[in-house]
């Protein structure tokens, strides 16, 4: 690792000298050790360029000065300061310089010093003009005018608290090439096409010290309550990358603030390998509040970061978004430690993704990892984030958007371990694979609300919302109010045509055809067919092909069959009777009648009459509609009979 370093920072040396002013150029490095630690007080030979690597140190030495203007000489060898840094000045040409203590033997190499200009950086060292670190970037910013271009900071422009802000210009990128800590007096703000760079990065989520990080931080004492250390505002194409945030636990501190005014609206930005610290908010979007806001501030990244809260804030949030405008975002691969809620969207109009953010250690009352409030009108989604252990009271998941964007949001593979979480809007959500712990549940109630849940067994519906499950092989659906009539649908290929199964309002399902008839499958096993199949008249459905189809005409009060989408043939719907008693003739050659009132015959009917017991065997009998409404029976003995009291059974055919 430390040869690397060294490789890696005679490279830079070779190609980016530091130019001065007068003849003199100057040359600055830091010596690290592993991990970019400074060595301190290293011994520093600088000889001519015909001097040989070995032995250590080189010779002949040659002539070096502590000024631009070469006018002071410097003791040869020197030693480094207590963080490492190396500085001198010398004539333009070709060096070699050893370092040898605190190594044993050490080790050397060549410096190219010259005059060649790279207009387009400039730096922010010791010898820039300026009071503080400040200041020197405002110089390094002003000499390179309008062009794009960076400005190379290092610890060097170090002691000193900046006394007032600077404000870079569009397109300048402010690269810091030493770790350490940048103090700030106020707001950092970054312009449109500008950056914020540095070499290295913030450290774990086992640590929150950024000692040897590039971090900006506030002064405690100094700082202004409840402002932003970092602001992008009216910004496009502008990022942070590897620079932190520490707000030193400032009351109502803003690590970093994303904002326009809509003049112009800020869009196209990225912010990445970042750790905020100390804050009551970590990352906001637009607005800071729970007001209506509306300004444009979208089409943003933020990936690869941490938040730590202040513990002692009980109010804190790692993330904020409210504006109807701030959308099209991706916030990926986060850790967010010690604040109420991990991630609040009060507002948006837009798509968003959340994805692999996990959260623990909630501090303050009825903590939430992600809250979602009425105003958003499409909850982003969210692939593969954890709610880590117990401790969210408040929810592992808050979902209160009240506008039911359809597919909004899709959940994947969420883990959302140890606490409830809640659906009380009108989402419609498709989740797939998520985990839900076995003491916990999500809770869907809003009232026009649908859920679609694959492979995850957690779901739980009440209040209206309407819940389909698939697991296991099997597929649910659950309505918790009777009232839809859209139910489960099954329909031809182009959806021209549907079937409906849906629940009874007495516990059991009904079954819908496309023309409207229905069957009922009761609470306790009983099928009850709609009118004209189970009995009662009804007008007939149509014919369908491939189909053999009964009912029961109410036009006609006929039973009607067809057959394979035929056309309907009557079943006739036969009225019986039964005679009073009466006594046959027994004598050959005579004849007894009896008349029977049978309601709705009429004299275009066939009747069929059969005695209940013999009347003899000489005896034969008949019998007609007389009236509409009566029926005769004639009986005769063609031969003497036996005879007897008997009631005859009626059959009216119509």
């Amino acid at each position: 690792m430390e040869m690397f370093l060294r490789k890696f920072l005679l490279f830079i040396l070779l190609l980016l000298p530091v130019l001065a002013k007068a003849q003199g150029v100057q040359y600055t490095r830091k010596e690290a050790g592993d991990g970019g630690t400074g060595v301190p007080y290293p011994l520093v030979t600088v000889c001519t360029s015909g001097a040989a690597y070995t032995p250590l140190p080189c010779t002949p030495k040659a002539s070096i000065y502590s000024d631009a203007l070469l006018s002071t000489p410097l003791a040869n060898p020197f030693r480094g300061d207590v963080f490492g840094n190396i500085e001198f000045y010398a004539a333009a040409g070709t060096y070699v310089v050893s370092i040898t203590a605190p190594y044993s033997p050490g080790y050397s190499f060549k410096v190219v010093l010259g005059n060649a200009s790279i207009s387009n950086i400039q730096f922010a060292t010791a010898s820039t003009a300026g009071a503080d670190w400040c200041a020197k970037v405002t110089t390094a910013d002003a000499s390179l005018g309008a062009a794009a271009g960076e400005i190379w900071v290092d610890q060097t422009a170090i002691p000193g608290t900046c006394a007032s802000m600077f404000t870079l210009t569009a397109q300048h990128r402010l690269r810091f090439i030493q770790g350490g800590a940048y103090l700030v007096s106020n707001t950092l703000t970054v312009p449109t096409g500008g950056s914020l760079y540095a070499v290295g990065g913030g450290p774990g989520e086992s640590s929150q010290v950024l000692t040897n990080s590039v971090t900006i931080q506030a002064i405690s004492g100094t700082f202004p309550t409840s402002t932003a250390v970092v602001r992008y505002h009216n910004v496009a194409h502008s990022s942070l990358d590897g620079v932190n945030v520490d707000c030193q636990n400032i009351s109502g501190c803003i690590g970093i603030l994303y904002d326009s005014d809509n003049a112009p609206p800020s869009s196209l930005n990225t912010f990445n390998n970042v750790v905020v610290k100390g804050a009551h908010l970590g990352f906001v979007c637009q607005d800071s509040g729970t007001g209506a806001s509306s300004n444009q501030s979208d089409s943003w990244k933020l990936t690869n970061f941490l938040i730590y809260g202040n513990a002692a804030d009980t109010m804190g949030e790692g993330i904020h978004l409210n504006s109807s405008n701030c959308n099209s975002f991706e916030i990926d691969n986060g850790n967010i430690q010690s604040v109420n809620i991990a991630l609040h969207q009060v507002r948006t109009n837009g798509i968003g993704l959340i994805k692999l953010v996990n959260a623990g250690s909630p501090v303050g009352t009825t903590p939430a990892f992600l809250r979602f409030d009425a105003g958003v009108a499409q909850v982003p989604d969210l692939i593969d984030d954890e709610c880590e252990g117990g401790g969210w009271t408040g929810g592992c998941l808050v979902d209160a958007s009240s506008n039911g964007t359809p597919g909004s949001p899709t959940i994947i593979g969420a883990q959302l371990d140890g606490n409830n979480s809640t659906f009380s809007g009108n989402d419609h959500i498709t989740d797939i694979g998520s985990n839900q712990s076995s003491s916990s549940t999500f809770n869907c109630t809003g009232a026009t609300a649908h859920v679609i849940a694959i492979n995850t067994s957690k779901w739980a519906a009440s209040g209206g919302c309407e819940l389909s499950t698939w697991n296991g092989g099997v597929l649910q659906t659950q309505q918790a109010s009777v009232t839809n009539a859209n139910g489960v649908q099954y329909c031809t290929g182009s959806f021209a045509t549907c079937a409906k199964v849906k629940n009874d309002a007495a516990g059991g399902i009904s079954l819908l055809t496309n023309g409207g008839a229905q069957a009922t499958l009761q609470n306790g096993g009983v099928l009850a067919l709609p009118a004209g199949i189970n009995g009662t008249e009804a007008a007939c459905q149509g014919l369908n092909a491939g189909i053999d189809e009964t009912c029961y005409d109410s036009v006609t009060h006929f039973a009607k069959l067809s057959n394979n989408g035929g056309s309907f043939f009557n079943y006739a719907q036969d009225i019986v009777a039964t005679s009073a008693a009466l006594a046959t003739a027994t004598t050959a050659g005579t004849c007894v009648q009896n008349t029977t009132a049978v309601a709705g015959s009429t004299t275009s009917m066939a009747v069929v009459a059969s005695p209940v017991s013999t009347p003899g065997v000489g005896a034969v009998w008949s019998a007609f509609v007389s009236t509409n409404g009566t029926v005769t029976i004639t009986e005769c003995a063609v031969a003497a009979s036996a005879g007897g009291s008997i009631a005859f059974n009626i059959r009216v055919i119509p």
